[in-house]
């Protein structure tokens, strides 16, 4: 990640890319949308194929969380400076909600509603990063369910 080494001017571009994330990047359910356009919108993971335009594709969310997790941690660890509050609760949204779609459908799915959450696509392993990601956030936010829920 660019948080190695000492290059203030990346450790900058890093903190503007969480401020954009929970500006503009965090969807109703606490998924992260997989696709912003420009102007701050998403257009989803259906390629704006009819009927998908709330599709979340779920490896985005987990693969993102456990590298957003990792980043945090990575910023304590090396004394960079302590996470933006915003940032660590936008965290803490996407594993809750990651953690409630596991509780109320025992999958991840290959894609869920952005707005709700719910599986519109099953049976797939598209987020098999989301019991790491769950069970690093379960030590970065001293949260055991996290790790419950990775360990089912």
């Amino acid at each position: 990640p660019l948080l190695y080494g000492d290059d203030r001017e990346r450790h900058a571009r890093v903190y503007r890319n969480f401020d954009w994330l929970v500006g503009h990047g965090q969807s109703p359910s606490g998924l992260y949308f997989g696709i912003v356009r420009q102007d701050g919108t998403s257009i989803g993971d259906g390629f704006e194929h009819p009927g998908t335009r709330h599709w979340h594709l779920s490896r985005k969310s987990s693969d993102g969380l456990y590298f957003i997790a990792r980043q945090l941690m990575l910023m304590r660890e090396r004394g960079l400076r302590e996470p933006d509050p915003r940032w660590t609760a936008s965290a803490r949204r996407c594993a809750d909600a990651l953690a409630d779609i596991w509780r109320r459908s025992g999958q991840w799915g290959q894609m869920q509603d952005d707005r709700t959450g719910d599986v519109v696509v099953g049976g797939s392993t598209s987020a098999s990063m989301a019991p790491g990601a769950l069970a690093v956030m379960s030590v970065l936010l001293e949260e055991p369910s996290y790790l419950d829920v990775a360990c089912e």
